[in-house]
């Protein structure tokens, strides 16, 4: 009897062990993740984010749940002197009369412990904390750094997430290189962990949701129904976070029936967290889609063409598509395959629909007229994927180990080669994206704006100067600097030869254009100096990389707007190349002068000697 207690004793201090070094796991693989992703050297920010990044201190400073306290503030573009400024993209103004954010605020939601240690932390230790004024422009560098800590620390639990999913399946091996995978080899690591998208936090919450019903699986009575509530809590929450999670939400109700019977009801009984955005849509925009609801009319286009190119684009578009940043997506085809050979086991058939969400989602997505996503790195809407897909990479990380321990290693080293091969490929995407200047998508041409007049963009599919290309030259350009070199700047010379509009006619001396006009203008320039000239692809954006500086100056010759068109190429001494670049001229009526020089960014000052000069006269728009 003593033995029998003894060993009952030990085999108890063994499980506490285990699952003490459970622990400590998530721990390294949080805190590692953490400081991975927190280290990136570039500020990877987008304008979606911003309101989720501010409606927490918004209401802890200001006692504000709207944003009319930013109305004509430092997010407006225009002239400042414009009778009327645009509002920017990620604002609204709302039915009830409110300046409001044009996107769900879920990730504001899910977010807001953080945030309210950044503001605990602020009063503490900011002179002056209750003064903050989060409406100037001096707070713009704290929110971003606030807004990449939530984001990496979020990331991060969903990697640890992630990997403990991955142990309920699969030995510790496996589980760590699949988990790797996720957090390094996917857009993981350069959306999800660098901003406040709605993906990020999309993915941490599916996760917490597939976790909660695998191990309601393996629990029994209360424990079980405490899982299943635990994971409606977290499907409403990602309804308030994104309103394509809907999908994944149906099929978790849809299996939560079948699998649990009664029990669904604790599932239901978790969705009401939904109602915080149903809430919030209704007041503020008076209809339960809110925002999106009110400039989503014009944003799918529901065609066949429509549906080939976005189908293709987002999968093998040169700059977006998902198998160009992240080819390891190719090896859960073997995983699938895997999963439907046990669809009778409860885990296996929830990830096959969660798998039918993903390709629902992605066929809503080829609709989509901005199928590229706006200005981000690579394809960022199939972050919404990730989860489901390095899930299914355990089962084909799997399947390789069974082959190798029963065939013999050789018959399956060509297998173990690709697939490392292509591991190693998305984990130099995402590792490029992160650390060079996020720059690509607005220079020379923005792409939305381009896409948006031809309908798709060509720079999207060209196979020169792509995304990941200028991304990997800038990051060689910043270790090299080139330009740095006194004697650089000494045989920097050129001149502005020509400049021609959108429609090639040479620019005249004297015009008439409406205010507020955008055009394209195309410069001949040349190289008439000793030094070479580093163009846009090259990546050398902000330190030495040649430009036409464009400058508008008023009748009181009071400079009123500087605009750049980008060198292109690499220009030897003597030689010429076109600079390219848009132009927004003046909201205000008037006259202006309009004067075209050269020069090498932070590396030269423009010459304003000898330059080109256009009489524009700005006339009211009809």
């Amino acid at each position: 009897m003593k033995y029998d207690i003894s060993s009952i004793n030990l085999f108890n201090r063994f499980k506490s062990l285990l699952n003490q070094k459970g622990a400590i796991e998530s721990w390294v693989i949080f805190f590692s993740c953490a400081v991975t992703y927190f280290a990136s050297g570039q500020n990877i920010t987008s304008g979606d984010s911003i309101p989720n990044s501010l409606l927490a201190f918004n209401w802890l400073f200001n006692g504000r749940l709207d944003f009319d306290n930013f109305r004509n503030g430092i997010f407006y573009a225009g002239d400042a002197a414009a009778a009327v400024r645009p509002l920017p993209h990620f604002f609204n103004e709302s039915s009830s009369g409110h300046l409001n954010s044009v996107y769900p605020i879920g990730a504001a939601v899910v977010s807001f412990p953080i945030y309210f240690c950044f503001y605990l932390l602020l009063l503490i230790f900011h002179p002056q904390g209750s003064a903050i004024d989060i409406t100037s422009a001096s707070f713009g560098g704290l929110r971003i750094l606030c807004e990449r800590i939530a984001a990496a620390l979020l990331a991060s639990l969903s990697v640890v997430l992630f990997y403990r999913l991955s142990r309920l399946k699969v030995e510790r091996s496996i589980a760590l290189i699949s988990t790797f995978i996720y957090a390094f080899a996917t857009e993981t690591w350069v959306i999800s962990s660098q901003s406040l998208w709605q993906h990020g936090v999309s993915n941490l919450l599916l996760l917490g949701c597939i976790l909660c019903l695998w191990q309601a699986n393996r629990a029994h009575d209360r424990k079980k129904n405490l899982l299943i509530l635990n994971a409606g809590l977290l499907c409403g929450l990602s309804l308030t976070v994104r309103p394509t999670n809907i999908v994944f939400v149906l099929m978790i109700a849809i299996y939560s029936l079948f699998a649990y019977r009664r029990r669904v009801i604790f599932l239901v009984l978790g969705l009401p967290t939904a109602l915080i955005s149903l809430a919030w849509n209704l007041y503020y925009f008076r209809v339960p889609g809110g925002g999106y609801q009110m400039i989503g009319s014009g944003l799918y286009d529901y065609s066949l063409k429509q549906f080939i190119t976005s189908f293709v684009g987002l999968l093998f578009s040169p700059s977006r598509g998902l198998f160009v940043y992240t080819p390891i997506v190719v090896m859960c085809i073997p995983g699938f395959i895997q999963i439907v050979r046990r669809w009778k086991q409860k885990d296996e058939k929830l990830i096959i629909l969660l798998f039918l969400s993903c390709c629902v989602t992605f066929v809503q997505y080829c609709f989509f007229r901005v199928w590229w996503a706006g200005w981000s790195y690579g394809p960022r809407f199939m972050t919404d994927f990730m989860p489901v897909l390095c899930l299914m990479l355990n089962y084909t990380i799997a399947q390789y180990v069974r082959q190798s321990a029963q065939l013999g290693r050789s018959l399956v080293h060509w297998k173990s080669a690709i697939f490392t091969a292509l591991v190693a490929f998305s984990v130099f995407a995402q590792v490029v994206g992160v650390f060079a200047e996020p720059y690509w998508d607005a220079i020379p041409i923005s792409v939305d704006v381009q896409s948006n007049a031809l309908g798709s963009s060509s720079r999207l599919w060209q196979l020169q100067d792509t995304q990941l290309e200028r991304s990997f030259q800038n990051i060689i350009y910043r270790l090299t600097r080139p330009t740095r070199r006194p004697e650089y700047a000494a045989g920097f010379s050129g001149k502005v030869l020509q400049v021609r509009d959108q429609d090639q006619r040479v620019l005249p001396a004297q015009l008439t254009v409406p205010a507020g006009t955008t055009t394209q203008l195309t410069a001949t320039v040349q190289n008439t100096g000793t030094s070479p000239w580093f163009g846009y692809e090259t990546g050398a954006v902000n330190t030495g990389a040649a430009q036409v500086l464009v400058t508008m100056f008023d009748d009181n010759n009071q400079q009123v707007r500087q605009q750049q068109l980008y060198v292109s190429g690499l220009p030897l001494p003597g030689k010429t190349t076109t600079a390219i670049g848009v132009i927004n001229f003046p909201e205000r009526a008037g006259t202006y002068r309009i004067t075209f020089s050269l020069f090498a960014k932070n590396v030269t000052a423009p010459d304003f000697a000898s330059v080109p000069t256009v009489e524009a006269r700005i006339v009211p728009r009809s």
